[in-house]
């Protein structure tokens, strides 16, 4: 029997902010690049996997298990993150990368204040290798 018109179970997802937006990673082909290629960054309660792509433009996955904590946990965590690299903190021209990011610690031990120290270790770290 087809769906009804605006009952919300139809399997299409049209908007920005589905799985397929442009600036995250999706699909397990995609990780396992990053992961092969990448270099990576280690802080405090951070891990970051970093790979150069040609797309123009920075994209964003996570690796967070159930382990890590719960999932309001494991969603605010990807929220901060994202927030964070968003607003404020400015990555370098030129960066066109693909990025995995997951926790070194249990996320009820994650502050806001140490992964924003992780993040911006991170950047200075990141235009100190970009530099020829």
């Amino acid at each position: 029997m087809p769906d009804a018109a605006g009952t919300g179970s139809s399997s299409s997802r049209s908007g920005a902010g589905g799985r397929n937006a442009p600036g995250r990673l999706s699909g397990k082909p995609e990780f396992e690049r990053v992961f092969r290629e990448g270099w990576r960054f280690r802080g405090s309660v951070l891990k970051i996997v970093c790979s150069g792509n040609t797309l123009g433009l920075i994209r964003l996955g996570f690796s967070v298990s159930r382990k890590s904590g719960c999932a309001v946990e494991r969603n605010r965590f990807r929220r901060r993150v994202r927030e964070t690299l968003r607003q404020r903190l400015e990555m370098p021209l030129g960066t066109e990368m693909d990025m995995v990011v997951s926790p070194s610690v249990k996320l009820s031990m994650v502050t806001k204040r140490s992964m924003e120290e992780d993040l911006e270790a991170f950047v200075a770290l990141l235009s100190q290798h970009r530099q020829p």
